[in-house]
């Protein structure tokens, strides 16, 4: 028995072993043409999900926002009036020679009159200002500036290429100096009140002792936050 155990495992490496890989230049298996093909499916399907996510990052965008466009046919500044799963609709006013308060009179219009931006505008008018959204164009007074289209965009979303926007960001730090010298500020004021001479009226003395502490960091350390609130350039989608 010892003896045939030896021959046997010698049998073993003289056999060929079979190759578990094609020769170079062999036409793949159905097994490997089959991982080659989910490989690809799942690849697709991870970008699709990652576009997806950013596209729904525009789709919180405040409406009347300004943004930076770059896409087929369309790039500048715009305003964000809306999107869906195929379209993003903006304000495009680089066609009209209008003063910023008009813009900004647009703006609000976005706010307003959603119903008409982001809606079918067929037959309909808007006023806005001296300015008059028709379906035939856009006009001041008598004076054809624009057609709507082109100033009422909607874009394909296979079009979009890029979208930034400017956010303002508060600052920790400020907030932080401000709450400690609230602090401070608060705490010398209720101790001056303290040991003053309260009169008449020593219960309103006794609330500003109590509320001062507290009132004096909350407001400078939210005027801190925001005083000192920093803009930056944002990339809220890109395909």
């Amino acid at each position: 028995m010892r003896s045939v155990l030896p021959l046997a495992f010698a049998g073993c490496l003289l056999v060929p072993a079979t190759p578990l890989m094609a020769h170079e230049g062999s036409t793949p298996g159905p097994i490997a043409r089959a991982v080659s093909r989910e490989a690809a499916r799942l690849a697709s399907t991870g970008q699709s999900s990652t576009l997806d996510i950013r596209w729904a990052r525009v789709g919180r965008l405040a409406a009347a926002s300004e943004i930076r466009l770059i896409a087929r046919g369309s790039e500048g500044k715009r305003y964000f009036i809306a999107a869906d799963a195929a379209t993003l609709t903006v304000l495009n006013v680089t066609h009209l020679d209008i003063p910023a308060g008009m813009v900004r009179m647009l703006q609000n219009a976005i706010v307003n009159h959603a119903d008409y931006f982001a809606g079918p505008r067929a037959d309909r008018t808007l006023v806005v200002g001296y300015l008059r959204l028709t379906p035939h164009g856009v006009f001041a007074a008598d004076r054809k500036l624009a057609e709507l289209r082109d100033v009422i965009e909607v874009v394909d979303r296979a079009d979009v290429r890029e979208i930034r926007a400017d956010r303002a960001f508060g600052s920790p730090g400020g907030a932080v100096a401000g709450a400690v010298i609230g602090g401070l500020l608060g705490t010398a004021a209720a101790l001056g009140a303290g040991f003053s001479h309260c009169g008449n009226d020593c219960g309103a003395t006794r609330a500003f002792m109590y509320v001062a502490p507290i009132a004096f960091p909350v407001g400078l350390g939210l005027a801190g936050y925001y005083g000192f609130r920093r803009t930056i350039d944002s990339l809220i989608y890109a395909a």
